[in-house]
């Protein structure tokens, strides 16, 4: 399946600590001719400013590092005058706006949206040869940005989320939430297309070509973030469904908890509420529940540690991040079976450094 991996300490996976990691599936049934992996990021380091300086311009008494305790850059440097300015109007530009999303998106302006780590002035270029099957893995590296993707000229078909089959669900669009993977196979056609993730709910895209093996190169491959496709059919991922092999057991829940997704008033305060949230505790072998309810006026890619997850509201769909709109409650389930200490997050990177985590703990 389709994975990544990045630093969890303070704000560095904005500063581009990360990467992909794909398992090759010896077995794979999808019919796939050749693979092509599609890093997404937003960015704005050293564009003027920095992560920390974005974090404090959300909330000046955080001062670098999860919750105040460490991990982030703290010095006067990293803070200065000029830095603090930029952010300040990275944050007053940030707000976006999405119905697929439940409301507002984020909070951050990013000044650039990149593919592979390349603007969309200068893409790390696809190739396959025309008619080909192409498996393109997408991961959503981003700290703050949920992307609306597509590809010129082609219907996708969803097969994987997360790592897990789905059952093969044509789309033209996909939203992607930060830290979520899709793999979606295209049928290449002949000529050079546009490859689009657009910023969901406010400007801003990266992009990337698809070129097939008989058509020639253009000069400027960037024709901006505007494909029919983005506006064309939509599926979400409440409407996916897990393949027979990626479908978790049906069981009674040895544990049920009850979450609040939470924001501090009109402060960025972030956090899980309720009388469970500070006791996430189970056995090995026990089948754990975890409802989730979004009081708060912004989604959450809420995201598990050591354990994936099934979606029972979603007809079990495998993932181990699922989008939580606002407004909503959204359970899942898991068997205990990796013993230790996990984190429970939000991985919205500046809600997770604001205080939306918990903790999951295995107990004798």
């Amino acid at each position: 399946g389709t994975y990544w991996y990045h630093s969890h300490s303070g704000l560095q996976a904005d500063r581009g600590l990360f990467g992909a990691m794909i398992v090759e599936d010896p077995n794979d049934t999808t019919g796939a001719d050749v693979d092509a992996v599609l890093v997404l990021d937003d960015w704005l380091d050293g564009l003027g400013t920095n992560p920390d300086s974005v974090l404090m311009a959300l909330n000046p008494a955080i001062s670098g590092g999860h919750g105040g305790h460490g991990g982030g850059a703290t010095t006067p440097a990293e803070h200065s005058e000029a830095d603090m300015s930029v952010a300040q109007q990275l944050v007053s530009g940030g707000h976006g706006s999405s119905e697929p999303l439940g409301g507002m998106t984020q909070h951050i302006a990013y000044p650039l949206h990149l593919i592979n780590g390349r603007p969309p002035d200068d893409p790390a270029v696809v190739t396959a040869a025309p008619g080909s099957t192409l498996r393109l893995r997408i991961i959503n590296a981003a700290a703050e940005t949920p992307y609306r993707f597509a590809v010129a000229g082609h219907e996708m078909t969803i097969v994987a989320t997360d790592g897990y089959d789905v059952e093969p669900t044509p789309a033209d669009t996909i939203i992607v939430g930060m830290a979520q993977r899709y793999d979606v196979l295209v049928t290449v056609k002949s000529g050079t297309w546009p490859v689009v993730a657009k910023v969901e709910g406010r400007d801003g895209y990266a992009s990337t070509v698809l070129r097939s093996t008989d058509a020639l190169a253009l000069a400027n491959p960037d024709v901006g973030g505007n494909l029919s496709e983005l506006a064309g059919r939509l599926v979400t991922e409440s409407e996916l469904r897990p393949t027979e092999s990626a479908r978790l057991e049906t069981k009674t829940p040895d544990r049920d908890y009850h979450i609040e997704l939470i924001q501090a008033g009109d402060r960025y305060v972030w956090g899980m509420a309720g009388a469970d949230a500070g006791k996430l505790v189970m056995k090995q072998g026990e089948r754990v529940r975890i409802t989730m309810k979004n009081t708060s006026t912004m989604w959450h890619p809420m995201h598990t540690h050591g354990h994936t997850f099934a979606v029972p509201d979603y007809g079990g769909l495998r993932r181990d991040t699922v989008n939580v709109l606002p407004g909503t409650e959204l359970a899942i389930e898991f068997d205990a079976d990796n013993p230790g200490e996990w984190m429970f997050h939000c991985h919205n990177a500046y809600h997770f450094e604001a205080g939306m985590t918990a903790n999951l703990r295995y107990v004798r």
